[in-house]
């Protein structure tokens, strides 16, 4: 667990590993950002958010889960100091197929689309933070 404060707010960062898990007969393509693929993700209640480091050459980019494999993931969650009041959430997945999306050039439309309708979410079961580890 870190804690990080800066002029506006401060919060507390829990580190997280979780899976995408493909338990279709059929293998997936979907957009995401090939390093901020956290875009794709979120958090439910929304006071929590996924965080992840920024690197060069962030670009969009179809990526592959074949039938029955799991992509293991890990992350950091930023609980802005409620873990008093809130201490449970769900991730949810937005799920951008490979033919969704034209070109990289339309990738943010379709992901800001989908965020804000809440469409092609794949929800996580409940996440307690009491039972994630800490450092």
């Amino acid at each position: 667990m870190n804690k990080v404060s800066g002029k506006s707010a401060s919060r507390i960062e829990h580190k997280i590993n979780f899976q995408l898990i493909n338990n279709s007969n059929d293998n997936i393509l979907y957009w995401s950002m090939s390093c901020s693929w956290d875009e794709n993700w979120l958090c439910d209640p929304n006071c929590f958010q996924l965080t992840n480091r920024a690197c060069d050459g962030n670009v969009p980019e179809i990526n592959l889960i074949r039938s029955g494999e799991t992509k293991k993931l890990q992350s950091c969650v930023a609980d802005p100091f409620q873990a008093n009041t809130v201490n449970k959430f769900k991730l949810g997945f937005i799920y951008i197929k490979a033919k969704e999306v034209k070109s990289v050039f339309n990738f943010r439309d379709v992901l800001v689309a989908k965020t804000s309708a809440k469409q092609d979410v794949i929800w996580s079961k409940e996440i307690d933070l009491k039972e994630i580890e800490t450092d």
